[in-house]
């Protein structure tokens, strides 16, 4: 048994900055759990943030008050929650934190670590994550000391365990490549309403209403009645899932997938699933061009490449397009990156 460490997340997830930091570190969390480790968040309390499904889970939280971020006060702030907390290690995911708010918290703690994918500042930490390919990985060696741990590539991908429970069994019914079942995902909030661009196209593309599509919408989505007064126009056949509870049941019943590039992306090569994906934010575009690249998905810079995109699939009847991209997605993604960056963190404690 390892020894017990006491963990403080900062992160912060809304309308804006969507869910994906706060799910990739409530994954983090829950392996760290396996090893003994107790987790408390601390986030701020911005338009629409997800702090419930904190709760949920069960962690305790410190919240933040206030829509701007001011570095001094929350370096503060958050430095009050490891005194409370007794806190050994902290770990951050968030874009507006640097060295100069992680050398105030390093000296508190044992251990930063640093969960990152943009590159663009220097940070003072002692593990850097960043599940981009490791085509990107040199991109840190002028920002961090020569000392920090990097865990750079998809190997550390941070894969929540539903989807792996269901790896085995979604890559066995991708066999014969056929295409009945869409799902179209554009991340947690959709602020600029793709997901009603998206069913726009699908009306106007040949053979798309032969597809059962499943449309996700993400937990505050405000485009709701929108897309319900749509889809009762259409005559698209459409599952609509407002609050999808099990997202890895969804995809893995799905022959393929449209999407966002960002942290779902890599959920859907855990599965195998194959996928259209688009850039939604900044953070996302090196991942869509690696996974273009690599054939794991096909990556559309513009919604308006769309139509050609899913026509070659449409029109793919061997299948093979299907079954070649979904054995890339899935040599890519093995769904083993939270037990990979604990197995590094918790080496030698203990």
């Amino acid at each position: 048994m390892s020894e017990m460490k006491d963990i403080i997340f900062r992160v912060d997830s809304s309308r804006s900055l969507g869910a994906g930091h706060l799910m990739r570190c409530l994954t983090l969390a829950e392996a760290m759990k396996n090893r003994g480790a107790r987790s408390h968040f601390v986030y701020q309390t911005l338009p629409d943030h997800l702090g419930r499904l904190i709760k949920e889970r069960g962690y305790s939280c410190t919240e933040i008050s206030g829509r701007r971020f001011d570095l001094d006060r929350d370096a503060q702030l958050t430095l009050d929650s490891i005194h409370s907390a007794g806190a050994d290690w902290v770990i951050t995911d968030h874009y507006l934190i640097d060295a100069k708010w992680e050398s105030r918290i390093k000296r508190a703690v044992e251990r930063v670590i640093v969960i990152d994918d943009l590159a663009n500042r220097h940070h003072q930490c002692d593990f850097l994550i960043d599940q981009n390919p490791i085509q990107f990985g040199k991109r840190y060696d002028e920002l961090v000391a020569a000392n920090t741990v990097q865990l750079l590539g998809t190997e550390y991908a941070l894969i929540r365990p539903e989807f792996l429970e269901l790896r085995s069994e979604s890559l066995q019914r991708r066999a014969n490549g056929s295409l009945k079942n869409l799902t179209i995902s554009m991340g947690g909030i959709d602020d600029q309403n793709i997901n009603l661009k998206v069913l726009e196209i699908l009306q106007a593309t040949h053979h798309a209403t032969d597809l059962q599509i499943n449309l996700v919408l993400g937990f505050y989505s405000p485009w709701l009645g929108e897309i319900e007064k749509f889809l009762a126009q259409s005559s698209l056949h459409v599952a609509l899932y407002p609050h999808v509870h099990d997202m890895a049941s969804l995809l893995m019943r799905s022959d393929l997938a449209l999407g966002a590039a960002g942290g779902s992306a890599w959920e859907r090569c855990c599965l195998g699933v194959p996928s259209i994906i688009m850039a939604i934010a900044e953070n996302q575009k090196p991942g869509a061009i690696a996974l273009g690249t690599s054939g794991a998905a096909t990556h559309i810079s513009s919604i308006l490449e769309l139509p050609a995109a899913l026509s070659e699939f449409l029109q793919d009847t061997s299948g093979h397009k299907l079954i070649k991209m979904s054995t890339a997605a899935a040599q890519l993604i093995d769904g083993h990156g939270a037990r990979r960056i604990t197995d590094r963190l918790f080496h030698g404690i203990g």
